[in-house]
């Protein structure tokens, strides 16, 4: 066991050693330019290594998210087509198996219209009640959605009267659920 003796030089020394620095000339402060220097250079060298990796990872994940919509697809559409095929035999045929079930909603008519067209009905009908005025007139769609009825396949008016020239789409969704 070696014996090291601590002089009272030591003792002062050390505290001198855990005395902060201090810029006393232009050496010191060039010194300590050199270090904010050197820290930006470490600082962009790392947020250009996380920006590549970020970028990395981003683009990762944007094609795998890519491929499982692209096979989710895919199975829907398998699904779809024999559904499908099995209404054509029957028409409420739902799709039901341990893991899920598959089905048709019911057929859902939407009446698609020009809005000018619509508007200058409103204006000739004197249906004022269906247009919005703030800085130019506007047809108000929820009135106007209420006022028309789809009947027999055609577009008709409260008061009976029938619209041509305006399109009902019909659209069914496919729903799957994944128990």
């Amino acid at each position: 066991m070696i014996l090291i003796e601590e002089t009272n030089e030591d003792i002062i020394e050390n505290k001198e050693e855990k005395q902060p620095f201090k810029i006393t000339d232009l050496s010191s402060a060039d010194w300590c330019f050199k270090n904010l220097k050197r820290l930006k250079e470490k600082q962009k060298e790392i947020n250009d290594y996380v920006n590549l990796e970020k970028t990395k990872i981003e683009n990762y994940h944007i094609n795998e998210i890519n491929k499982i919509k692209s096979d989710k697809e895919y199975f829907e559409g398998l699904l779809r087509a024999y559904v499908e095929e099995q209404e054509e035999n029957d028409p409420k045929f739902k799709l039901s198996t341990v893991n899920g079930m598959a089905s048709f909603g019911k057929v859902q008519q939407k009446i698609n219209y020009d809005d000018n067209v619509m508007l200058d009905f409103c204006k000739q009908n004197k249906l004022d009640n269906l247009i919005t005025v703030t800085t130019t007139e506007k047809l108000n769609k929820k009135e106007l959605n209420s006022y028309l009825s789809i009947i027999d396949g055609k577009v008709v008016t409260e008061d009976g009267e029938v619209l041509e020239n305006i399109l009902i789409e019909e659209k069914r969704n496919f729903n799957i659920k994944i128990k």
